[in-house]
């Protein structure tokens, strides 16, 4: 069976290892991604332009053109794109994006009227928000509110099936379209990149103090992400410091805030740190906290970090924005909060720093392997071409 996978994003190592997996399983993989790309932090270390280049004998890389590589959402070279689908002559087109995105439609575009053969069109999907219900979703640019709602429509119509990181992300697809076959697989991440060490041997060699707790935030440093409630809690407990890994477009409010909350001495704050470094900062930490907030067009999607922090066995305070509930659902150390409640929030960070934690059940942690992912992909395909 041919797959052609078409991801922005489709060259950094963690997907490479699910094109290695799908291809052990007798899969002939076509992996269609951007020749250069503009990526965020959130994807690449500092971010900035990445280039695609590979040879690995069990995948075919095929690298293509953005129109603009500030924006991915802005679709590849038609041409380019015409002749990769061709070339890699597809069963399958499992594209790694969102149903309301212009990338996909062109995808769809290209199958329907250039290729012109059955050809079964997948979505991996993380959105969690249905567009297609709400109205002026974006107030301030009409335009763009019903340019996603047509190519929404039209995305969704032709659409075989769908994947998704969250339920509500591969209920939403059902629910514009009953006759699709959808799963909900959660991304896969490496775990044995993370694991349980020694806290008091993480902190000596990250200089950080021994004796006291310490709570800790990794990812973008956005307003989304409850961080005002985050550095409000710490200021509320005693003899706790709060490490912060990350940047974003909020860092400079959040400086505001720490000043004016006198947590200067309080906070330890790094922008970046080598990916290898990470797993000793989780196992450095009494509690990880992602307190985030809905808003009217987002709501938390997934959230890796929860599976890091869960596979080193750190305690986590979530709150119940979007995916966080149903990422840690088996976690038995996990407590989730009503989003925005500080009080709540405060509460749940001071149970968990009083009490000594015993050590973590990793059976809870394989639906988020990416062997798992490989694995359910693979039973999904294989629906896919039965139905």
């Amino acid at each position: 069976m041919n797959i052609s996978i078409i991801y922005h994003t489709g060259i950094r190592d963690e997907i490479k290892e699910f094109y290695r997996g799908l291809s052990r399983f007798g899969f002939h993989v076509t992996a269609i991604v951007p020749r250069k790309v503009n990526l965020s932090p959130s994807y690449v270390p500092h971010g900035g332009i990445v280039s695609s280049r590979d040879e690995d004998p069990l995948y075919n890389l095929v690298p293509i053109d953005l129109l603009n590589v500030n924006n991915y959402n802005m679709g590849f070279h038609p041409w380019q794109l015409v002749r990769a689908l061709k070339q890699a002559s597809p069963d399958i087109i499992h594209i790694f994006n969102e149903y309301h995105s212009w990338p996909a439609a062109q995808v769809i575009f290209t199958k329907n009227f250039i290729l012109r053969k059955e050809i079964s069109i997948l979505l991996y999907a993380f959105q969690n928000i249905d567009y297609l219900k709400l109205k002026n979703i974006f107030q301030k640019n009409f335009l763009e509110n019903w340019r996603r709602r047509i190519i929404a429509r039209y995305n969704l119509k032709y659409i075989t099936g769908a994947t998704g990181a969250n339920t509500e992300a591969v209920n939403i697809l059902n629910f514009h379209n009953r006759n699709i076959l959808i799963k909900r697989i959660f991304w896969g991440i490496d775990l044995t990149k993370f694991f349980p060490q020694d806290k008091l041997t993480c902190r000596t060699k990250l200089g950080l103090p021994k004796d006291s707790k310490i709570i800790g935030y990794f990812g973008r440093m956005e307003e989304e992400k409850g961080l005002d409630d985050l550095l409000k809690a710490t200021s509320a407990l005693e003899n706790t410091l709060l490490l912060l890994l990350g940047d974003g477009r909020y860092s400079k409010q959040m400086h505001r805030l720490i000043k004016k909350l006198s947590l200067s001495n309080r906070v330890i704050w790094l922008d970046f740190i080598p990916t290898s470094e990470l797993n000793i900062y989780y196992n450095s930490l009494d509690c990880f906290v992602l307190a985030s907030h809905t808003t009217r067009a987002w709501k938390e999607q997934y959230g890796r970090v929860l599976v890091e922090a869960m596979a080193c066995g750190i305690p986590i305070v979530g709150s119940n924005s979007g995916a966080i509930p149903e990422v840690l659902e088996n976690y038995s150390k996990s407590l989730i909060f009503q989003e925005g409640s500080l009080t709540e929030l405060t509460k749940c960070i001071d149970q968990f720093l009083r009490r000594e934690n015993g050590k973590v059940c990793s059976d809870s942690l394989q639906d988020f392997s990416i062997k798992n992912f490989i694995r359910e992909h693979v039973d999904f395909y294989n629906q896919v071409t039965s139905h």
